[in-house]
């Protein structure tokens, strides 16, 4: 167990602190990274946000990941470190060799990285004794873009002019600044290919901010030298656009140039997220299971409760946590992920969290405040640059028999229900501070803008089927792409086994199972 959850229990279990004189303490056992930032001299060309220069990191958290824009470029970078009191830390080399780093403060370290090409670097931080140590991983790492299909439009109409023709009709690679719509600002448009009187062939190239790579290729036929009639095909980030689709592109010729109308034209498209969460692993402890799937952001974007589980029941195995994998049991007979709530236990009891209900949920577990302060352990939500309108995906839910409130008394006719809903925040204020929403306020703090929430009235209670399920976001304010975009809301999508978990209460044996999730985004 990480020696600063160690320390952290001990006078919760009422076990006298270690008292002495300041001459006499002994040296600390804590060899933890506690936070870490970045510097440059222009953070908004790098990040979506100032802030996201600096990480502060949970306990149980040994990867230090930074996301950056799309088309960010980085070098060398100075990094500051700080470590728990009397820690050492040396940078890893895959030789074998270390390099120390320079030392800024009482608990500052500070060194220049060449973080380059999303590059990792690995970090040893050893305790004061001696007698702990671990390893840590940082990264400056690039988003991905987003995939794409076949659900919303993009729009396009514009002239490309006085394009160069070789020998043979021949169109070398060209490129164009042309608008593509007006949301847009003028995007360079690429083009290759090959025009006759009969005959027009056309490679085009473009990047869309925030949608991808687009690649369009018409084949036309034209009886009069102008227009050339034919088919449309094309791509985005490689996933099929639109096929066969009749199209019609005006020439016009002049001193071996030509011109190229390409008429309006509808392109159809949607940013779409799909979960099978058929990925996952065991922790760094072997304890537990964490979800991996970066379709949706560069970094991890699943999290659960289940470090929190471990300080209550320590001895339970990986299958006995809340939240687990299952094979064999998702809706086309693969894996899907089951959420239960347990028993905390005697430990529980003492601090009167006697029920731990399974969740999954975007956002991150802060381990450290799992024991103060459960609500603000769940950190709900992570900032997202796409508009989203749909949650969809499949569950099974069977409750528990018997409805507990938070001091473990039977509520007579009540039944357990489970919880489904998709949350859109604003995630900075008008100073530029950081907003962070927990599991106290998810659903009811004023910078909520969007929200989609299951019907519990009507929630299948069988636990035998597997039911679909579509939310549609309901938006209580009009937010602008460009904000979207830069990052300034946060998505937050929340599955757990008991509604009232999060608060203690609910049914003990409450299943929720969650299988093929999709998010369909606006843009």
């Amino acid at each position: 167990m990480n020696k600063r959850l160690h320390l952290l229990i001990l006078p919760l279990l009422g076990l006298s602190a270690f008292t002495s004189c300041v001459g006499d303490e002994p040296a600390n056992a804590e060899c933890d990274i506690e936070q870490c930032w970045v510097h440059f001299d222009n953070p908004s060309e790098i990040f979506f946000h100032d802030y996201d220069t600096m990480c502060v990191v949970p306990s149980a958290q040994t990867d230090i990941r930074f996301l950056t824009r799309y088309n960010a470029t980085v070098g060398t970078v100075p990094v500051s470190i700080v470590t728990t009191p009397g820690a050492s830390i040396v940078l890893l080399h895959d030789d074998g060799t270390t390099t120390s780093l320079v030392k800024s403060g009482e608990r500052t370290y500070s060194i220049q990285l060449n973080m380059a090409d999303d590059a990792t670097h690995r970090f040893r931080v050893t305790s004061e004794d001696g007698k702990w140590d671990r390893t840590y991983s940082l990264q400056l790492q690039h988003k991905e873009a987003p995939s794409i299909s076949s659900d919303s439009l993009i729009t396009a109409s514009y002239t490309i002019s006085s394009i160069p023709v070789g020998e043979g009709g021949n169109i070398e690679s060209y490129t164009s600044t042309v608008t593509v719509n007006e949301d847009l600002a003028p995007l360079p448009l690429t083009v290759s290919g090959q025009i006759t009187e009969t005959l027009l062939l056309l490679d085009m190239t473009m990047s869309i901010p925030q949608v991808g790579d687009i690649v369009l290729r018409f084949e036309g036929l034209s009886n009069d030298n102008s227009d050339y009639s034919g088919t449309l095909s094309g791509s985005v980030n490689g996933n099929p656009l639109v096929t066969n689709l009749n199209y019609t592109v005006t020439a016009s010729s002049h001193d071996d140039k030509v011109d190229l109308y390409l008429t309006a034209l509808s392109l159809p498209y949607a940013t779409v997220f799909n979960f099978t969460f058929d990925d996952y692993k065991l922790n760094s402890g072997n304890k537990y299971y964490e979800w991996i799937d970066n379709s949706a952001s560069s970094g991890t974007w699943w999290s659960t409760g289940n470090p929190g589980y471990q300080l209550s029941v320590s001895s339970a195995k990986p299958n006995e946590y809340p939240t687990v994998p299952v094979e064999d049991e998702g809706v086309d007979g693969g894996k899907c992920v089951k959420l239960t709530t347990c028993d905390t236990g005697g430990f529980g009891k003492m601090v009167n969290m006697r029920i731990a209900a399974g969740n999954l949920f975007v956002g991150t577990f802060d381990v450290a405040n799992a024991l103060k302060d459960a609500l603000k352990a769940t950190q709900m939500g992570l900032p997202f640059a796409h508009k989203p309108q749909l949650v969809k995906g499949y569950y099974k839910f069977r409750p528990g028999t018997t409805y507990q409130n938070k001091d473990g008394n039977p509520i007579a006719g009540m039944q357990d229900v489970c919880d489904i809903y998709m949350v859109v925040y604003r995630n900075i204020d008008s100073n530029g501070n950081k907003i962070q929403l927990f599991g106290d306020d998810i659903l009811t703090s004023p910078h909520i803008v969007g929200l989609a929430r299951i019907d519990h009235n009507k929630i299948n209670t069988s636990g035998t089927e597997w039911i679909p399920f579509t939310l549609r976001v309901e938006y209580t304010a009009e937010i602008s792409r460009e904000d979207v975009e830069s990052e300034l809301y946060n998505t937050a999508i929340v599955f757990s086994s008991s509604k009232q978990g999060a608060y203690f209460e609910g049914a003990i044996g409450s299943t929720l199972w969650i299988d093929n999730v999709t998010l369909e985004c606006e843009y």
